[in-house]
């Protein structure tokens, strides 16, 4: 069984090409700000990633002082 045959007018035929070029415009618009968005989240995603680790960093070096202030005898209602 063959599909129904349909006639077009020959003056439809710029219109749909019109159509169609410029729907690909859009798609190929939206592909480029896709293109920039992924490229902005994976850049975000490699600062918050250096950030974590100089927290970390930060936190363990912190971390490294809290016994020796303990050990001076520091304490908060002698101050």
């Amino acid at each position: 069984m063959e599909p129904p045959k349909t006639e077009t007018d020959p003056d439809s035929a710029p219109l749909i090409q019109k159509i169609g070029a410029t729907s690909i415009a859009e798609i190929e618009k939206l592909i480029g700000e896709l293109q920039e968005t992924r490229n902005f989240l994976e850049s975000e995603g490699q600062r918050i990633q250096r950030e974590t680790a100089r927290y970390i960093n930060l936190t363990q070096r912190a971390s490294l002082y809290k016994p020796h202030s303990e050990g001076f005898g520091f304490r908060k209602n002698h101050l």
